[in-house]
């Protein structure tokens, strides 16, 4: 029992880590610059295309809601007779999946 108790609260950990270090990635992206990491990376001719901005700051922004929304498919004790607001975020996680971050 104490060795299950200890993995939970392990997994635990390294999810809530792992949202921790995506969400570090995903924030400097939120300043709008054209030059910042990943868009560092492409000319301006990419840069230019509006489509392809527009499509990029969908993609991380989505992203956020699937990284918040996918916490509570680990951790599901948390809702626990909350059918209806496990449902809302299980559908906000998939749209936000299939729709957009994909």
């Amino acid at each position: 029992m104490l060795i299950q108790r200890f993995l939970g609260y392990a997994f635990a950990a390294a999810v809530i880590g792992f949202t921790g270090v995506m969400l570090t990635k995903i924030l400097p992206y939120m300043t709008f610059e054209r030059a910042i990491n990943f868009l560092g990376t492409k000319s301006d001719a990419v840069l230019d295309r509006t489509y392809f901005m527009v499509a990029f700051y969908i993609h991380i922004m989505s992203s956020v809601l699937a990284i918040l929304g996918g916490i509570f498919q680990f951790f599901p004790r948390v809702l626990r007779g909350y059918s209806k607001v496990h449902i809302f975020i299980g559908k906000i996680y998939i749209a936000s999946i299939l729709l957009f971050a994909a």
